[in-house]
């Protein structure tokens, strides 16, 4: 037995050394992911500005739930207002029904010019835990006083399934 990463996989698998790989990536809808349906979350971007409500940690996008343990590829973009101080942050929680098993902070603190982000997440708890049924959320964080805002662009989530494998005879 063995684990064999989704990304390039068929039934009989040479990065595997002809393992029989089961289940390659997630379901979606009802019916096996293409190679490239593997988008867990498409692009998306936003802007919020930190006044009254949007002070605190906000959910901003919630998928749908994952197959099994993951690696986790998300880029995106980001910045805060320009001036003043940095309070920005974007952050990827895994979730197992409504309970938070790991949080990451995604690039740290926003920057007053655009950063780009760009990480691929394999040990780190919050993709390694990874459970059939647990489902990913992005949650923002503005911070408050007075004129506060972080504009996220582009950010897209992949997810690739890992899976448990069985030798060839």
């Amino acid at each position: 037995l063995g684990w064999c990463w989704a990304r390039g996989a068929l039934p009989v698998c040479a990065s595997c050394n002809e393992v029989t790989c089961a289940s390659l990536v997630g379901r979606r809808r009802g019916t096996m992911a293409e190679e490239s349906d593997f988008f867990y979350m498409p692009k998306e971007s936003g802007r919020w500005d930190g006044v009254g409500h949007d002070m605190g940690w906000r959910e901003w996008r919630k998928g749908e739930p994952v197959t099994s343990g993951c690696v986790v590829d998300v880029s995106f973009r980001y910045k805060d207002q320009g001036w003043g101080y940095k309070k920005g942050l974007v952050q990827l929680r895994l979730m197992r029904g409504t309970e938070m098993i790991s949080a990451l902070d995604l690039g740290g603190v926003a920057d007053h010019n655009w950063r780009e982000v760009s990480l691929k997440l394999e040990e780190e708890p919050v993709a390694a835990l990874a459970e059939p049924g647990d489902h990913y959320e992005v949650w923002r964080h503005v911070g408050g006083g007075g004129g506060h805002s972080l504009a996220v662009e582009n950010f897209g989530m992949k997810v690739e399934a890992r899976v448990l494998v069985k030798a060839a005879k």
